[in-house]
């Protein structure tokens, strides 16, 4: 009951710092996930959330496989339809969900009430974890967090309960974990850092033994996960956005610069946003690279070093670097780096943080603990006004992206996205300036030449909508979006068999595109 307080103190301040994103609308990959995805809007398309990629109804091609998110999505339809007040609610009950969860968690190892409250409440109003809670696409993160963390509480349990069902619920909610969010198949080395820090030593047995006991179950599920992932769940992608071409020794020169800006961006988490690029070294031996690499190796030490003085602090940082490792680009991902990627791997490193401000409230000498106390108190409510203002960025599509393009001048898809926005509200004009600007920064931008080709059709600029269409298909000959449009401008000019011929190729690259389809047929009626 003595928890109660602090409980209500972690659910108070992280519902008033995301209240003002209740009010936001659907963002970016929203549309995707959500408005536009077919499978999240009848209950009848469940089995295709379960054996179809995210997302899967929006015919996206993508190798993500979480279905528990598109089954959050589909309860969320079910009761909000297309409101997004009722999606950003979740997303902002599942990150407080897993406020409290840290604070049980960090409370059971510790024993600690001021730490487990300083590192929850950190955790829970620090601006970093916007792209997670405040971005309805983002909600995988807290969704895979809030599974993950429940695991561990339950295993953590089975050591002192001794009951086999604590056991298998947390091989159950690892399950869940994995199927919300693939970055925590790394979880079975945290059930051995705990056990390595915590586990009492009348419990230790040999290594051997502990693997058989209390870890083989949660490796075997990674195993039969990673062969489904590599065999009948590895779906087609596009390989355009990934890093399959950087050389694996740069790209973790990379992953060690990378480091260095994420905790930047956890001390003073200034200038968010979700375009985030960092340079590739260009040589073997590039300094800044270098440099940055033995930075993190002496950090590794260190961490292992501090578990004499502090066993806490030093167990938070080795969560850290852990949950690190699945987005560490050793096996290539899509970028480099992200912000919600430190959604999980904060947790250790705000644990870490909170053992020290702990040690300094504590501070015997008076001056120095007041000093510290005000210093936590101003950036405690520092990363508060962060966190409320960061909410605004995404309150809609257009605010979202000039403000993206502030940090991300030179991004391509920002121009692309935002010129789409314009184009929705009807601003033909605007969005070719936009689709413009995306080309000089990437000339062969096929998805802006389709939709720019879309605009002159709409000005009934047919020549030139199929100059541009044709230049889509140049650049990308296997999207059957842009042969569909194609045929649309052939069949406009009278040029029926030109039309025919390019929403047949439309239906056999994509059998699915009904409008191809219904176009051809409505032809063929036509001319019967």
């Amino acid at each position: 009951m003595k928890q109660l307080p602090y409980i209500a103190l972690i659910v108070i301040f992280g519902f008033i710092i995301y209240a003002n994103a209740l009010n936001n609308d659907f963002i970016y990959d929203d549309h995707g996930l959500v408005v536009d995805n077919k499978y999240i809007k009848d209950w009848q398309f469940l089995p295709k959330i379960f054996t179809m990629p995210l997302p899967g109804g929006y015919n996206v091609e993508t190798n993500f496989y979480r279905p528990i998110q598109a089954l959050t999505y589909l309860f969320d339809y079910s009761l909000f339809k297309l409101k997004p007040l009722g999606y950003h609610l979740t997303n902002i009950l599942l990150h407080l969900i897993n406020g409290i969860l840290v604070f049980l968690l960090i409370n059971m190892i510790s024993k600690n009430l001021a730490v487990s409250t300083i590192s929850s409440l950190l955790f829970v109003i620090h601006p970093i974890q916007t792209e997670a809670v405040t971005y309805i696409s983002g909600r995988a993160d807290p969704l895979s967090c809030l599974f993950m963390l429940l695991s561990l509480f339950l295993f953590i349990k089975y050591n002192t309960l001794k009951k086999r069902i604590t056991y298998l619920g947390s091989i159950f909610c690892f399950i869940l974990s994995l199927l919300s969010k693939e970055i925590t198949i790394v979880f079975p080395l945290l059930l051995i850092l705990y056990d390595y820090y915590f586990l009492n030593e009348k419990d230790k047995t040999s290594f051997l033994n502990k693997i058989k006991t209390r870890y083989l179950s949660f490796f075997l599920v990674v195993v039969i996960y990673t062969i489904l992932r590599l065999t009948i769940l590895n779906f087609p992608a596009e390989e355009a956005a990934t890093l399959k071409a950087v050389n694996p020794y740069f790209r973790l020169l990379t992953a060690a610069k990378v480091f260095f800006v994420y905790l930047k961006l956890l001390f003073v988490p200034l200038g968010l946003h979700m375009e985030r690029t960092i340079k590739v070294p260009e040589y073997f031996l590039e300094p800044a690279a270098l440099i940055s690499a033995i930075g993190l190796a002496l950090l590794l030490v260190l961490t292992v070093k501090l578990r004499k003085k502090s066993k806490i602090a030093s167990f938070g940082l080795s969560w850290f670097f852990i949950n690190l490792i699945p987005v560490s680009n050793i096996l290539p991902l899509n970028a480099f780096l992200a912000e919600h990627w430190l959604y999980i791997p904060s947790i250790g490193f705000l644990l870490a943080v909170g053992v020290i401000a702990e040690r300094l409230i504590n501070e015997k000498r008076e001056i120095l603990r007041k000093l510290a106390m005000a210093s936590f108190a101003l950036i405690f409510l520092f990363y508060c006004v962060l966190t409320i203002a960061r909410n605004f960025d995404w309150r809609d599509n257009i605010a979202f992206y000039l403000k993206t393009l502030k940090y991300a001048p030179n991004s391509a898809r920002i121009y692309y996205n935002l010129g789409n926005e314009y184009f929705r509200l009807e601003q033909l004009d605007k969005a070719m300036e936009l689709y413009q600007e995306a080309f000089k920064i990437n000339p062969n931008y096929a998805d802006a030449y389709n939709n720019l080709g879309s605009i002159y059709y709409e000005k009934g600029k047919l020549d030139k909508a199929i100059e541009t269409f044709n230049r889509a298909i140049e650049i990308n000959p296997n999207n059957a979006k842009y042969y569909n449009n194609l045929g649309s401008a052939y069949a406009e000019k009278k040029l029926f068999n030109e039309a025919k011929t390019n929403w047949k190729k439309a239906i056999e690259l994509d059998p699915t595109r009904s409008s191809a389809g219904e176009n051809l047929k409505k032809l063929e009626q036509f001319e019967y």
